[in-house]
């Protein structure tokens, strides 16, 4: 998801700058940013995370078996 926000930022920005040393400062300015963010997530973050996929997984194949009889 990270990636996918980063992309996003990268192709506004260059869209809204034509000076290449702008895009790279605000760039630079953004992935600090984010490491930062990064830093912060826990490993017990990590394990709610995927509690809740494995539940939204579940939830979904249970709807769609429903659906189906």
């Amino acid at each position: 998801m990270l990636k996918r926000l980063a992309g996003h930022d990268c192709a506004m920005l260059q869209l809204r700058l034509g000076k290449p040393e702008c895009f790279r400062k605000i760039m630079l300015k953004k992935i600090k940013h984010r490491a930062v963010a990064v830093e912060r997530v826990t490993k017990n973050m990590i394990n709610c995370a995927e509690l809740a996929e494995q539940c939204r997984v579940q939830l979904v194949d249970t709807y769609r078996a429903h659906k189906r009889k």
